[in-house]
């Protein structure tokens, strides 16, 4: 594997100005060379054939008067299936990671692709850390929700970078959108620890 590296890309967002008052968004898009586990926890393996991404939610202030606050994303995951094809969801416990040690639940959606070998996945623990520590115990759940189908994909996307990677062929590839909710009842909302990282 000489002259392969491991890349990160980072993306800092300050926005002022709206109604959500000065947010601070981190997200890491990291791609890689080799097989490994991921620097942050809950430190997901990779191989060179995955990338991940990493979401931080720092001091996110509200001027919307909602005192209870919790915050949500909404993806879009394109794959080279059919349009009607669905996605899978599976979920599996391990009893031990041995950089992380304990039970734990992992989360996947898996994408339709040409063929059942060139399939492509989204894959997840449900846990959101509340502290930049990223402590189990200072953590809450996460809900994505099922997928749904994007109606006109290329319009619906015409000014994001899918749009940019896909242009016209949106229409004719799989896509679809998912929500994901950060936080859990019971949690104090985001306003207790006002940093979330999934």
């Amino acid at each position: 594997m000489a002259g392969r590296v491991n890349l990160t890309v980072s993306f800092k967002e300050l926005v002022s100005k709206n109604f959500l008052g000065n947010i601070l968004c981190f997200l890491q898009l990291s791609g890689y060379a080799t097989d490994g586990f991921g620097h942050w926890l809950p430190h997901l393996s990779h191989s060179s054939k995955t990338s991940q991404f990493d979401v931080q939610l720092d001091h996110l202030n509200s001027s919307s008067g909602f005192n209870h606050s919790r915050f949500a994303i909404e993806l879009y995951v394109v794959s080279e299936g059919e349009p009607e094809e669905s996605i899978v969801r599976q979920i599996s416990t391990t009893l031990d990671d041995e950089h992380t040690p304990g039970i734990f639940k992992t989360e996947e959606l898996i994408m339709p692709g040409v063929n059942s070998s060139y399939q492509s996945y989204f894959q997840w623990r449900p846990v959101v850390y509340t502290t930049p520590v990223r402590d189990l115990s200072e953590s809450t759940g996460v809900t994505v929700g099922q997928s749904a189908k994007v109606d006109q994909p290329a319009k619906t996307l015409r000014n994001t970078l899918l749009y940019s990677l896909y242009g016209d062929e949106l229409d004719q590839l799989f896509v679809r959108k998912i929500n994901v909710t950060l936080g859990a009842p019971e949690d104090g909302f985001y306003r207790k620890t006002k940093y979330q990282a999934w």
